[in-house]
């Protein structure tokens, strides 16, 4: 059961910590193309517990300076953040852009939603028929116009059932 447990934590450390590398399944960039003047920051500071596969794993969120964030997990390793706001389908229900990024020249991101205190990060895969301007079939965005337009395709695609019942993560607040 301790390997086993090891095993799952380090599978969720690895996916969200060192931004999710799925490869090309990947929404990247080499550029930051959210600013941070136009970022959010919601009050989500505070102590969770990670879900990933039902395995509870202890987490932080930490406001730095201005409107960027850190996450830490249980061994505090960290991975920056900002979140870009999105056009929510669902009232009740903040939708966020998140760009996370681990060294210079490797930004990566995907969506976040909170309702009631409950974060949910979706992964959005990388559809190589949905290639635009701004974005190749690989998922390599150099507009933040594009980035913003895909993950609004997403927050509409949100409202299927599939999607309101399910989340990657689940970061749930400690004592809730």
């Amino acid at each position: 059961m301790g390997a086993m447990m090891i095993s799952r934590a380090y599978k969720a450390v690895a996916l969200l910590v060192f931004s999710l590398s799925l490869g090309s399944c990947e929404w990247k960039a080499a550029a930051p193309l959210l600013p941070v003047s136009g970022a959010a920051a919601p009050e989500i500071a505070g102590d969770y517990t990670m879900a990933l596969d039902g395995l509870p794993e202890s987490a932080r969120i930490v406001r730095k300076q201005g409107k960027e964030f850190r996450f830490l997990d249980a061994e505090n390793r960290e991975m920056a953040f900002t979140l870009s706001p999105l056009d929510s389908p669902r009232e009740g229900t903040d939708l966020y852009l998140v760009q996370t990024t681990e060294k210079p020249g490797e930004y990566r991101y995907f969506i976040a939603s909170i309702e009631r205190g409950i974060i949910r990060v979706f992964l959005p895969l990388c559809k190589p028929t949905a290639a635009r301007p701004g974005m190749d079939v690989n998922c390599n965005f150099t507009s933040g116009e594009a980035l913003r337009a895909a993950g609004q395709d997403i927050a509409a695609e949100m409202q299927t059932t599939r999607y309101q019942s399910s989340g990657f993560i689940v970061l749930r607040p400690k004592g809730k």
